[in-house]
């Protein structure tokens, strides 16, 4: 069994039981997490699916470039190099696959009802929250599950979710909804 190690990394990551959940449900699987930052839940993820011991394979999808509010005031320390070594570093000896790019593109190479679990965490901004779920809805198989953080602490993911999905079951801060 590995140990977690999510605690000591950087970064917000309240979806413990999500996550936990989906490791749960899937015997076999593909999932995909977008917003890696320095790889707080992405650890989290990674040693649940290693202690399962089930064929679950873990995507996660980052420019490493940040958001522009990261990018400002005390956090400008933020940098490609340093951000994405730090995930790498997190992540090493995991079961988790670093795609680095922008994840409506990296979307374009999945295949239509593929995904088991999609997790959307990147950019909070409206159109780009929109963008991410239309980028993904599609690649969630029938049965699979779509959701992402932040529900109720950004207007702009509450307005994109609702208008795509009308109100959807939400925790305190992550919404998440099953593609029927």
């Amino acid at each position: 069994m590995i140990g977690h190690r999510y605690d000591k990394i950087s970064g917000w990551f309240n979806f413990q039981d999500i996550y936990q959940h989906m490791v749960e449900i899937h015997d076999k699987g593909h999932f995909v997490e977008i917003g890696t930052f320095f790889g707080k839940s992405a650890s989290f993820m990674g040693v649940e699916i290693a202690n399962s011991g089930k064929d679950i394979k873990f995507d996660t999808i980052d420019t490493f470039l940040g958001s522009p509010n990261e990018l400002s005031g005390k956090h400008k320390v933020f940098t490609y190099s340093n951000v994405f070594e730090a995930a790498k570093t997190h992540l090493n000896g995991l079961p988790v696959n670093i795609i680095i790019g922008d994840s409506v593109e990296i979307a374009k190479n999945y295949k239509s009802r593929s995904l088991d679990f999609v997790f959307i965490d990147g950019s909070h901004l409206y159109k780009d929250v929109k963008k991410d779920i239309k980028a993904w809805k599609g690649k969630v198989k029938k049965g699979g599950f779509i959701g992402g953080h932040d529900y109720s602490d950004h207007e702009g993911v509450n307005r994109a979710v609702k208008e795509i999905f009308g109100e959807c079951p939400a925790s305190v801060t992550s919404w998440l909804y099953q593609k029927l």
